[in-house]
């Protein structure tokens, strides 16, 4: 016997290679509209799919291991015993219109297609059912049978559109209700003669019709423009029914004809609008998809371009969150209409952006999306932002973003009561590099500085150019004021080593002014200002120096190291700290060591 699956179901799965075909096939047949229902030869349910449960009000795991009599009636289950007797003979079982009781005791018509399940050798090991609900066809065709009885009984009280026929079809007595509705007398009708009331061009189909129904000798129908007493052609359908003698011989053909020309014209324009609709979902210059649930089902080329996938991927549904990236979104997120914006993940790994609106279908119908690339935009924008924020030459924060990240940094320390520094630099005898070089050199100088800057630094560091030969560095969450000391005499160092640009062999140097935040004030105007002047003061005395600025030393967070541990810090701020030669610093918040040299005092 097949094994259960984990869903309670029963499946004759062939072994490796072939799994991974019969378990998508499984997965289709379980998605499907159709219900499927698999049983053995012994009636007991092993495959129950979802459209089953929809159907039937049973779920899987309640109806699997069950008796197949669980939704057949019980007046039905002699029909199901033959189907079963047909399979096992090796006959095709024809496809029927029968009965199927819900969980709730409730009837429904279903159109059913039986057919074998077959082992591995081509034994009969049970039978699988397709089925839909058709209890709205049915209630339409009860309704019309209904309408049938009403005509034969009273055919001869119709006023309207009735034609009776001898057994060869030849008019022997005809209504005054076909006189009127195509303008035919008695002399035109006679005979055969009604049949020239039919559409030349369904002549032929129309006579076809009438030839094959009456040859069986029961009730068929007809179909064809009929010619109007207004001189155009109508889409009628009629019923024709046989009267029979005393033995059950045909002796009369009662046609009763309705006007359906406003209906076919309806159904025309259905189908025109449908295919007008496939057509423009087809060549629509806007991405366009279908889908139910969270799966896509359809889409156009300019769809499955945007999602970087291929239409055969859409035979299984291309699920919704294996493209879609934003927040989850699902997609009745866009059923009312309104436009968002989506992140998609393509199956080359890149990423688009999409602007997508969709409405939902009537209920139960999936939804219907249109959307158009906003990729370029999005990175259009994004490029915008960033040269607003930076500086076009060395991709370093300019003055804004400086300003930004400086603001944050000191709010957090106010909250944290910790240390900003900032440093600020400027190129020594840059003009010069300038005008021996040009100013292609010069960029390139600048650039070589950027980029030796920004590796110094840590990522919570931040590095501005906000001018000409300037650069300022926010240091965040300083341990104690030597560290900015430290920082400054390894930027001095990193910056004076040569470099060759062009061919030119340069050497640049910076004097740096370094100032930290305050108890007393720490506003970010005020910190940059004691920086520059720190840098200034720096400037009329020495170049290829740093100056600390003084008034740091006021704030209690300072005062609160040891004059031993800040040596370097204090004689910066007491500008007595020759910097020809430094001690080894130790930059364990930076990952190095600094250069070696050795200190002196200017007092000897």
């Amino acid at each position: 016997m097949p094994s259960p699956t984990d869903d309670g179901n029963v499946l004759a799965v062939p072994t490796s290679p072939v799994v991974t075909e019969a378990a998508l096939m499984a997965a289709i047949v379980d998605s499907g509209f159709f219900s499927m229902v698999a049983i053995d030869l012994e009636g007991t349910i092993v495959h129950w799919n979802r459209a089953a449960e929809r159907l039937f009000g049973w779920r899987r795991i309640e109806a699997v291991g069950r008796s197949i009599d669980l939704i057949v009636p019980a007046d039905r289950r002699d029909e199901l015993a033959a189907m079963i007797a047909t399979l096992r003979r090796g006959d095709e079982v024809l496809p029927i219109e029968t009965v199927r009781r819900t969980k709730t005791g409730n009837d429904v018509c279903v159109c059913l297609q039986v057919s074998p399940v077959l082992d591995a050798s081509g034994r009969l090991i049970g039978a699988s059912k397709f089925g839909f609900d058709y209890t709205d066809q049915a209630a339409t065709r009860a309704e019309l049978a209904a309408s049938e009885a009403r005509y034969h009984a009273l055919v001869d009280a119709l006023s309207e559109f009735v034609v009776v026929t001898n057994a060869d079809g030849e008019v022997v007595r005809p209504q005054s209700s076909w006189a009127a509705f195509t303008g035919q007398d008695d002399s035109t009708a006679g005979g055969r003669g009604w049949f020239d009331a039919v559409h030349p061009h369904d002549r032929t189909a129309f006579e076809g019709q009438w030839v094959q129904g009456a040859a069986v000798a029961e009730p068929f129908s007809l179909a064809g423009r009929l010619l109007h007493r207004g001189g155009e052609y109508r889409h009628c359908e009629g019923r024709v029914a046989p009267r029979r003698d005393a033995l059950g011989r045909v002796v009369e053909w009662v046609a009763a004809f309705a006007d359906v020309h406003e209906r076919h014209l309806a159904q025309e324009r259905e189908r025109n609008t449908a295919e007008r609709f496939r057509r423009i979902f087809a060549a629509n210059v806007f991405g366009v998809c279908y889908g139910e649930h969270r799966s896509i089902l359809d889409a156009n080329a300019m769809m499955l371009d945007m999602l970087g996938v291929r239409r055969k991927e859409l035979a299984a549904g291309i699920p919704w969150d294996d493209v879609i990236v934003s927040d989850a979104a699902d997609p009745v997120d866009f059923g009312n209409g309104a436009a968002r914006e989506f992140e998609v993940r393509r199956s080359d790994g890149s990423t688009a952006y999409l602007l997508a609106a969709g409405v939902s279908l009537a209920p139960d119908r999936g939804w219907l999306a249109v959307a158009v690339d906003v990729t370029q935009r999005k990175a259009a924008e994004r490029e915008t932002e960033h040269r607003a924020l930076h500086d076009p030459l060395t991709g370093l924060a300019n003055r804004q973003l400086l300003v930004d990240r400086l603001e944050h940094a000191l709010s957090r320390a106010r909250r944290q009561g910790s240390l900003v520094g900032v440093l600020f630099c400027d190129l020594d005898h840059f003009k010069e590099i300038n005008d021996a070089y040009g100013h292609a050199v010069g960029d390139l100088a600048l650039q070589t500085v950027a980029r030796r800057l920004e590796s110094l630094m840590r990522d919570s560091d931040t590095v501005a150019r906000i001018g000409g030969d300037e650069f300022v560095i926010v240091l965040e969450d300083l341990a104690d004021p030597g560290d900015a000391a430290r920082i400054s005499e390894r930027i001095r160092a990193e910056l004076s080593t040569p470099v060759t640009l062009e061919a030119h062999d340069i050497t640049l140097s910076a004097s740096i002014g370094v100032a930290l935040n305050t108890d007393n004030d720490d506003r970010v105007e005020t910190l940059l200002g004691r920086a520059d002047n720190a840098m200034y003061r720096n400037k009329r005395h020495s170049q290829d120096q740093i100056t600390l600025e003084p008034d740091h030393t006021d704030s209690p967070r300072c005062q609160a190291s040891s004059r031993h541990e800040h040596a370097p810090a204090l004689a910066l701020a007491d500008n007595t700290l020759d910097l020809e030669t430094t001690p080894p610093i130790d930059l364990r918040a930076y990952g190095a060591a600094g250069p070696s040299r050795t200190p002196r005092n200017g007092d000897g």
